[in-house]
């Protein structure tokens, strides 16, 4: 089977010619195809879709004098939700 390089001359397909291939997929072949696809249409959009891999910090409330009582109050200050008896 040729493998198709973006070089290539794309010939339109329908999806009621692929869906059926595609259906038979395995679901991790069902995953690689989404990520290929993603990044084809992050590519032609000029969206960035993938963040390189790394180590990002990541800031919680933990530690911070005051941040928790400070959440806290807000968050019990929010308008509560009114719940209605099902019957």
């Amino acid at each position: 089977m040729m493998e198709a390089t973006k070089t290539q001359v794309r010939q339109p397909v329908t999806l009621d010619e692929i869906l059926p291939v595609i259906h038979r997929l395995l679901p991790s072949e069902k995953l690689v195809l989404i990520r290929i696809l993603a990044d084809d249409l992050a590519e032609e959009t000029n969206v960035l879709t993938h963040i390189p891999p790394g180590v990002y910090e990541l800031y919680t409330p933990y530690e911070i004098e005051g941040l928790t009582d400070e959440m806290i109050k807000r968050f019990e200050s929010l308008p509560k939700p009114v719940i209605q008896d099902a019957n």
